[in-house]
């Protein structure tokens, strides 16, 4: 694997095949674990060698990932840094936390916090909220999503200054108050909504035609005698 370098007037390339170890390990030590692990999938030799460098595994194992004491002594400490790097990395940005980065409840991917803020697609809204924003949804439409189990601070009180129109399209029933304290994800809550939007035209459409078609017979029976 070539690599470019350039001076003053000239370019040359380094075959980092045929790097001294020594040199090659203080290389890596100014690379981010992420560049590391890189290189061990595009280039063969460093595949084979890289593997072997316990001390920079562990000192990222340590370091990095803040694993060091989860070590099993039963594989190496490359094949313990490769078993630890999912739970540590973000599925959106990439980035490998120091912390443990826990699955997301509702959409069951590793999302960093700053991720699961930033990114619409990772938005949500509460029950109470949708049922507010989604006039076409009930209560009952909630019960194939997935939904966060924190309770946020704008669920506080939520009975005592809960809006009127709601007190009518929520049943009261211990099973159904939960529903306003929980948070969906607001794109599914939306193509439900979206859903059920279209299906309630389609209904509509059908009556007017069956409707149309009762009244055209009724008048062909009247015409007739």
């Amino acid at each position: 694997m070539a690599v470019k370098t350039r001076s003053k007037n000239t370019t040359s390339r380094i075959n980092i095949d045929t790097l001294p170890t020594d040199v090659l390990q203080d290389i890596l030590a100014y690379l981010e674990l992420e560049d590391i692990l890189n290189l061990t999938m595009v280039n063969r030799y460093l595949q084979i060698l890289l593997p072997q460098y316990d001390l920079l595994w562990k000192n990222h194992l340590e370091e990095t990932l803040n694993s060091g004491r989860t070590y099993n002594s039963k594989r190496s400490y490359y094949k313990w840094v490769l078993h630890c790097v999912p739970s540590h990395r973000c599925i959106e940005c990439r980035t490998i936390s120091r912390e443990y980065v826990r699955s997301n409840h509702v959409f069951q991917l590793p999302l960093c916090f700053q991720c699961g803020y930033d990114l619409p697609k990772y938005r949500l809204i509460s029950g109470a909220k949708a049922l507010e924003q989604f006039k076409v949804l009930s209560v009952e439409d909630f019960a194939t999503l997935r939904y966060s189990k924190e309770r946020t601070k704008c669920c506080a009180g939520l009975h005592s200054h809960r809006p009127l129109n709601l007190a009518s399209r929520v049943k009261r029933h211990e099973a159904w108050q939960p529903v306003l304290y929980r948070r969906y994800s607001r794109a599914r809550v939306e193509v439900l909504a979206a859903e059920k939007e279209a299906e309630r035209a389609r209904q509509t459409r059908r009556k007017a035609v069956d409707k149309g078609t009762a009244k055209a017979s009724k008048r062909r029976r009247v015409g007739g005698k």
